[in-house]
């Protein structure tokens, strides 16, 4: 009798395969590099949790999320660390031109960037519409008879 030994390896690939999958697909990119200019915007930008929002009209330019995996003492893949993720968050805003970040939220992410319970922070990042200049005519204030 013949016994196909291959048979076990190939199993467990099947197997393996899509754990691995699934666990490099959850990474989330780093902060961007900045320009001198946007790395002086970064300290403007404003964020809002969900449920607030900022007075003056905007446009939402996208979604964002960012994570973080430093939190670990020994300097292990283990935690994360909520104010460092909202720091790349306002990154990657500043990257897109955004002056602010609405519906901010921030929680454990099991399984973010091969981190077993990494901290990652999600919004919308905007921007404000700029007023008319003075003298123009807005359209949306017509006069009722």
């Amino acid at each position: 009798m013949h016994m196909n030994r291959k048979a076990p390896q190939v199993s467990r690939i099947i197997f393996f395969s899509p754990i691995a999958v699934l666990i490099l697909s959850s990474c989330v990119s780093g902060p961007p590099s900045l320009s001198d200019d946007q790395e002086h915007k970064l300290s403007s930008v404003s964020t809002y949790p969900l449920g607030q929002t900022p007075a003056q009209p905007y446009t939402v330019l996208g979604n964002l999320s960012a994570a973080d995996c430093s939190g670990s003492p020994m300097g292990g893949r283990v935690t994360g660390r909520a104010d460092r993720a909202l720091d790349t968050l306002k990154r990657k805003a500043v990257a897109i031109n955004a002056d602010s970040i609405i519906e901010v939220s921030c929680g454990t992410a099991p399984m973010v960037n091969n981190c077993w319970a990494a901290q990652e922070c999600t919004g919308k990042a905007i921007s404000f519409l700029k007023p008319p200049p003075d003298g123009a005519i807005d359209s949306s204030n017509k006069l009722a008879k």
